[in-house]
């Protein structure tokens, strides 16, 4: 780094210049200089010189560090200086400089569709660079870290060309579900799921594998955070993502899936609905044999992570209410994804507090806003229309959970005419408790926006009824999958019309 560019810094400081404009001269700084190994050494002697010159404080350090937050080389040897310098740690000094403050914001410069823009970035009390470490990056412990992997990411996305950040949540989806290279095939080994994954989100072809652009350390960082809690807070982001990029699509948001799930759009099988029925589903197959199982202890079980599990309903709530477009008063609205330009900020926005105690707007009135999304209709904080709404709600669960029911008995070699006739007469029952269930969750959290989304509310199993949906036409194996794919294929072809 140049002594005349150091000169120039301190000169504006001493002027009293704001942050953003010596952030802006940072910035210029790093676009002129690429950043190699050899320069390591002076950029560690020099960002110390700024930093004493500047008072030291920790929106300064953040700030100073951000052009270099991603060479490793150069931050180990800043980290070593610091110590050497001050006697502590960086991370150490961050952490005492925010102690018992309000919290703070830095101005950090990106880039949105090639051009520059400044936005703020809350730092907090967390370590600014707590997703890096000597080893590479490590999966995020709490919701900044994980707005700052999705920053990375987004920036190498950026560089490689994928501008386009409906691009950017078709690759970071693909991390999680609908991919060879996914954490749910990783899981599930699931060709079916893959293609309905597909189907939901209005795609006609894979995203691109982003393992080389990212890297493997970074790559895996992100696959390791499909879901976190921070404090009395969760959030499934493989369900947010793939929820947001079937919002991003009118057909998946608005078209009812042809030939295969009745009367569930896209956006809904791949968030509630798919969580909701595929619970269902389960319990059908369960009272096969288990006919008193309660819905709610398969379903809704709180420290669980399938179904209903808290963390899965906050992921498919955010997928709706994310840059949600205000204006749309009736169901879930296209995403204004360009009024950030980065997945990142978005997520910044409607997850992190804007000071130590107050969230967002749209967090605290979350359930609110997606309950009327989805039917409710509310008066003085109330659901006033539960029975229509459990009504509707139960009739797409038994639809979606019948096709789950029939995939997941089949991976799971329980193929018989018998069983699958015999779990047909349970799912409209489970249906209709888990139904039950979550809408009374929804009207609790209406009337009491701080409690958390728990489920209370323990139906009684229902009696067997009569044969219902995909599951009562099921004879055999073969006939599971050639059904499937030939529905699949026919989704596909549907898809590509509606999109010319």
């Amino acid at each position: 780094m140049r002594k005349q560019e150091y000169q120039t810094r301190t000169s504006l400081h001493s002027r009293g210049e704001d942050r953003k404009t010596r952030l802006s001269i940072w910035n210029d700084q790093k676009n002129e200089d690429k950043i190699s190994s050899e320069k390591a050494i002076e950029i560690a002697a020099e960002v110390y010189g700024e930093i004493k010159g500047w008072g030291s404080s920790a929106a300064d350090i953040v700030a100073i560090f951000s052009p270099y937050k991603n060479n490793a080389e150069a931050m180990s040897m800043i980290r070593s200086a610091y110590k050497k310098s001050y006697g502590y740690s960086m991370d150490a000094h961050i952490r005492s400089d925010f102690e018992g403050e309000e919290l703070k914001s830095i101005e950090t410069v990106i880039k949105v569709e090639n051009k520059s823009a400044y936005t703020k970035v809350p730092v907090g009390t967390d370590n600014a660079f707590a997703v890096v470490t000597s080893g590479g990056y490590s999966k995020a412990n709490s919701f900044l870290e994980l707005v700052r992997l999705v920053r990375i990411a987004e920036d190498k996305l950026i560089d490689a060309g994928y501008v386009n950040i409906e691009d950017r949540i078709r690759i970071l989806r693909g991390i999680y579900y609908g991919t060879e290279w996914s954490m749910d095939y990783g899981k599930e080994k699931s060709d079916m799921r893959n293609h309905a994954f597909r189907a939901y989100t209005a795609s006609t072809d894979n995203p691109a594998n982003p393992l080389s652009i990212l890297g493997e350390s970074l790559f895996k960082a992100l696959k390791d955070t499909p879901e976190l809690k921070d404090g009395n807070r969760s959030v499934d982001f493989g369900h947010l993502i793939i929820g947001l990029e079937a919002r991003s699509s009118y057909s998946s948001r608005e078209v009812n899936l042809p030939t295969i799930l009745g009367g569930v759009t896209g956006l809904e099988a791949s968030t509630w609905i798919g969580d909701l029925g595929g619970g269902a589903g389960m319990v059908a197959m369960r009272r096969i044999k288990e006919p008193g199982v309660h819905a709610k202890e398969i379903v809704f079980n709180g420290s669980g992570h399938d179904y209903g599990a808290i963390v899965n309903l906050e992921g498919d709530i955010a997928a709706y209410v994310l840059n949600r477009d205000k204006t749309e008063k009736d169901g879930p609205s296209y995403p204004e994804l360009k009024k950030f330009g980065y997945i990142s900020d978005s997520l910044a926005d409607y997850l992190l507090k804007k000071d130590n105690k107050t969230t967002s707007t749209d967090w605290n009135e979350r359930v609110r806003i997606f309950a009327q999304m989805i039917g409710a209709k509310i008066e003085n904080n109330a659901i006033i229309n539960k029975g229509d709404l459990i009504a509707a709600i139960t009739t797409k669960l038994a639809d979606f959970g019948g096709l789950y029911a029939v995939i997941r008995m089949y991976s799971s070699n329980m193929v018989s005419e018998e069983n699958y006739k015999e779990a047909s007469k349970h799912i409209l029952g489970a249906s209709k408790e888990v139904a039950e269930t979550f809408v009374d969750m929804l009207d609790k959290c209406v009337k009491n926006p701080s409690q958390p989304l728990l489920a209370t509310l323990d139906p009684a199993p229902s009696a067997k009824g009569q044969p219902y949906g995909s599951l009562s036409h099921v004879s055999s194996a073969s006939n599971i999958e050639k059904s499937f794919y030939k529905k699949s294929e026919q989704i596909q072809k549907q898809i590509k019309k509606w999109m010319k």
